[in-house]
């Protein structure tokens, strides 16, 4: 991934990955990519617009002992740290088996609720993959209108804050978090988000994507 410049005397000569300028959906998949190209001993400035705490935090889950984690600038509006390889991470064996692996956070960014924006936060991007999953996030006031998926059964999990989702036929069930619910083909239905908005998954047989639309309340 090429670097994104950032003017800063205390990042001269290093490469910057600028989060404000990445999408939000792929943000951090785009940073562990940055990370994944780095031999140790190499390091890279990551700048963003708040703390990128939970960012550290699946760090310490993927990597663990592989990476350093040192603040170089700590707000008011900008934040900047530098990341470091000190090691080869266990979950980066030297094979070409495919393996699992950590791909998003959902609690941690669920975390930083308010700061996320409206629409797919995060999507399964792995090019080999069988199924497609998107982190959606709706503020409050927000919702999805109503719409059908013709083919797909889709698994639906709220991961934080709450709302509403109401059938084709008017009857309308609760999402609160933790709960899981099924979307049969062809079922008509739409969403809406709580006053503390709403953050979920959805998971289905891989196809061309869905064409969400978001409309005030």
């Amino acid at each position: 991934m090429e670097p994104i410049e950032v003017e800063n005397e205390a990042v001269e000569n290093q490469a910057v990955v600028d989060a404000t300028k990445l999408p939000p959906r792929e943000r951090h998949q785009r940073i562990f990519a940055r990370f994944a190209e780095l031999a140790v001993g190499e390091s890279f400035i990551l700048s963003n617009s708040h703390d990128p705490k939970p960012l550290h935090r699946e760090f310490d889950a993927a990597h663990p002992g592989a990476f350093t984690w040192d603040y170089v600038e700590s707000g008011p509006e900008r934040w900047q740290v530098r990341i470091g390889r000190v090691a080869q991470s266990e979950t980066e064996p030297a094979t070409a088996a495919p393996i699992p692996k950590l791909l998003c956070d959902a609690r941690a960014m669920a975390e930083e609720l308010g700061n996320l924006s409206a629409g797919a936060v995060w999507k399964l991007a792995e090019s080999d993959r069988q199924l497609d999953a998107n982190l959606v996030h709706l503020p409050a006031g927000r919702r999805v209108d109503a719409h059908a998926e013709a083919a797909l059964d889709v698994l639906l999990v709220v991961v934080s804050g709450g709302g509403e989702l109401e059938s084709g036929e008017g009857e309308k069930l609760a999402l609160t978090e933790g709960r899981v619910l099924w979307l049969p083909h062809g079922s008509r239905r739409s969403l809406s988000a709580g006053d503390d908005g709403l953050l979920y998954l959805t998971v289905h047989r891989r196809r061309p994507g869905m064409s969400i639309q978001l409309i005030e309340r």
